[in-house]
């Protein structure tokens, strides 16, 4: 933003300080007497300035922040309303080296303190938010068109930046990877290696045959082909989304559902009792609306890994969480709802090891533990899963819990079905029919299947998450198992249900399914 006349309006702006030519200066003894009255004057009011500032403890960390970077050529930050004493408008600027690519005023107050105005700069030429951080750009307050005082980055900002690094590092072919570790080695020597960061992405892109390898190929044996390294059991992730159980079992803990928090509540506290009696009601609308149209509706929760194994966590708990232990407590009293509801939780605490149904380093279930709850719903629905398939294909594999400690992904491993045990003739007819995948986002997409060889000559909707996920992906999610052995199977990525859907796909059966995690939010429908 250029300051003109406009922005003087705004209040008293300096001018710029006068400009005059060396001839001139030379011919014009009076024009050189009246430059230096003007640079005493300046030097004088800085001196009364600082003197100023010392006094009321300000210091160039606490004068203002850069505070965001946008669009690649954008700055806003702040700074101190009261910086000058004068009460002039702070003038701030931009510069690449010594050469000037931005200007602007200061005058807007900052939301919720009148004590900072905020500032935003376009910066000529754009920039990185390395840029900034490595000192190649750099914002001033200036007095008179000159530079005074650097404004420091905030430290978010900084964090953004390093952020940013090292995706660039992670994404960066093996060439220019190699060139930026030699900028830093010779900008800091060594030292670079010892960055926990740097050293996570190094070891990545050294090994990165080994981990695809790892991750794609069955394993032979395990115990030669991986090894474990001991950690101690409790750490927590950087984000405190995840927790280092024994076995080790990563937990999800927290994130935006406050998940941990549901296993503390009493069973007392009206809140969970609350959401419990809200669940129960929506069950009942969903029966009611689904038999008068003529459909099967059943509902499923599927646990938390920290309700299956609890014994794993380093703290004791009480299992269920408080609001699936409501709700399965209210079910009890209703019969009538007990009956379309399946309890996963049961299919999986009774497996003979059931932490075989869920995966170490991932918050969703095992292939054997998408087998497990997929035959409890057929069984609940009084279809013949006919016989179990063998689970003896070992694979490496990580989760989404996985690089959330060291920068690298922890491995696990998996154990998948045996696909030849399987009847090829109906797993090979299964066929995509409509898929939509939203712009940006999984929520909202949905998929299609038809196999006229099913197993299971019938129609089923299934209201889901990523426990379902695309039935062309992997025996892990749900929806694998869904298109292989239902005639037609729809899914929906959602947890409302879309007023008309059921009666415009006519399926024999609804099925709605939800996590543990996400019974803190109550869908509308």
């Amino acid at each position: 933003m250029r300051v003109d006349a406009d922005a003087r309006s705004h209040g008293t702006v300096d001018p710029p300080p006068p400009q005059v030519s060396p001839i001139l200066m030379a011919r014009s003894p009076f024009r050189i007497s009246s430059l230096l009255r003007h640079a005493r004057a300046f030097i004088n009011r800085l001196e009364k300035e600082y003197r100023s500032w010392r006094l009321r403890g300000v210091r160039t960390e606490n004068i203002g922040a850069v505070a965001g970077a946008w669009s690649g050529d954008d700055l806003t930050g702040w700074v101190r309303a009261d910086v000058w004493t004068d009460h002039r408008v702070p003038v701030i600027g931009v510069y690449r080296g010594e050469q000037r690519v931005g200007l602007t005023i200061a005058n807007q107050p900052v939301r919720d303190s009148a004590s900072r105005l905020s500032f935003a700069v376009h910066v000529d030429g754009g920039l990185a938010i390395q840029d900034l951080v490595a000192g190649h750009v750099a914002v001033f307050l200036l007095r008179h068109g000159f530079p005074i005082v650097k404004i420091p980055i905030s430290p978010a900002l900084r964090v953004a930046a390093a952020h940013e690094f090292i995706k660039d590092l992670m994404c960066s072919p093996i060439a220019p990877y190699e060139e930026a570790i030699e900028q830093l080695e010779h900008l800091f020597g060594n030292e670079w290696a010892g960055n926990p960061g740097v050293a996570a992405v190094g070891t990545l892109h050294a090994n990165r045959g080994l981990f695809h390898h790892a991750a794609t190929e069955p394993l032979s044996d395990p115990d030669r082909e991986l090894t474990s390294l001991l950690v101690p059991v409790g750490i927590r992730s950087a984000d405190k989304a995840a927790l280092l159980g024994r076995g080790g079992h990563i937990f999800l803990v927290g994130g935006t559902n406050r998940l941990l928090a549901e296993y503390v509540r009493s069973d007392e506290d009206p809140v969970p009792r609350g959401i419990a009696q809200d669940w129960l009601a929506l069950i009942e609308r969903r029966k009611t609306a689904c038999e008068s149209l003529g459909v099967r509706y059943v509902q499923a929760i599927f646990p938390e890994k920290l309700t299956i194994l609890p014994h794993f966590f380093p703290e004791p708990v009480r299992t269920p969480g408080v609001i699936l232990r409501g709700i399965e407590a209210g079910l009890a009293c209703r019969p009538d709802l007990a009956a379309r509801y399946v309890s996963a939780r049961h299919a999986l605490k009774t497996q003979p090891d059931p932490a075989a149904t869920v995966l170490k380093t991932d918050s969703h279930f095992s292939p054997l533990g998408c087998w497990v709850v997929f035959r409890a719903i057929l069984e609940h629905l009084g279809f013949d899963p006919g016989r179990s398939p063998t689970f003896d294909t070992t694979r490496a594999g990580t989760g989404d819990l996985a690089t959330r400690f060291f920068g690298i992904p922890i491995l696990d491993t998996r154990t998948e079905a045996d696909l030849h045990a399987l009847d090829a003739n109906f797993r090979a007819r299964a066929v995509r029919t409509f898929q939509h995948t939203p712009t940006g986002r999984v929520v909202g997409s949905a998929q299609s299947w038809q196999n006229p060889d099913a197993p299971i000559d019938a129609s089923i909707l299934v209201f889901g998450n990523s426990y379902c996920g695309a039935a062309e992906g992997h025996q892990g999610q749900m929806s694998w198992w869904f298109a292989r052995w239902f005639r037609t199977y729809h899914f929906v990525w959602r947890a409302h249900v879309p007023p008309g859907l059921v009666e415009k796909l006519k399926p024999d059966i609804v099925l709605c399914h939800t996590v543990e995690r996400f019974l803190i939010e109550v869908p509308e429908t």
